[in-house]
């Protein structure tokens, strides 16, 4: 809550009713996806239901995503499950927030860049798709790995946040693959 303070106040939903939690979860815990999170995969969980009700990965920035997260209950209590979900997401809010810029620029700048990663996006370049991984998925009825067809992809992203002066960018094409959230902002 040091650094995203909407979250301070956020329940565990435990046997259908919403309950604080017995602790604030974690750095550790949101880089290992035990902070209790979930990503909305499941059909029944009353908790991805709501992450699905409130549109939470059409979210325009991360800002909004935290806002609107801060309002859904946890799906398990901080440290005591693993499950995969948005914490990677919010470990980016917490970086925009500390370090002041757009998670993607963060990245960009301090990472990608030093590091010679030039082959490292948020949207797959048109020009590279055909070098794009095929993505997988397990058909438990016919007990064997399937390929998932690019218009299966998930392609909803969450948005970084643009700088006042930076306008939003065109959307001119659809995304076809999703490797992360992809910025909606022009650079400058």
């Amino acid at each position: 809550s040091k650094f995203l303070p909407e979250l301070k106040d956020v329940k565990v939903l435990k046997d259908g009713e919403e309950q604080p939690t017995q602790s604030q979860m974690t750095m550790q815990q949101l880089l290992s996806h035990t902070a209790g999170f979930s990503y909305s995969f499941s059909a029944s969980d009353p908790v991805d239901k709501r992450y699905r009700d409130q549109k939470l990965l059409s979210s325009k920035d991360l800002d909004e995503f935290i806002k609107k997260l801060a309002g859904i209950p946890l799906r398990h209590e901080p440290g005591t499950r693993w499950h995969y979900s948005v914490a990677v997401d919010v470990t980016g809010a917490v970086i925009e927030r500390i370090s002041g810029q757009r998670f993607d620029r963060f990245l960009k700048e301090r990472i990608f860049a030093p590091l010679k990663m030039e082959d490292t996006f948020f949207d797959v370049p048109e020009a590279k798709l055909s070098r794009f991984g095929t993505n997988h998925r397990w058909n438990a009825e016919q007990r064997k790995l399937e390929v998932l067809p690019p218009s299966d992809y998930p392609l909803s992203a969450i948005r970084f946040s643009c700088p006042a002066n930076s306008p939003p960018a065109p959307t001119t094409r659809p995304r076809r693959a999703r490797s992360a959230p992809r910025s909606a902002c022009r650079d400058r």
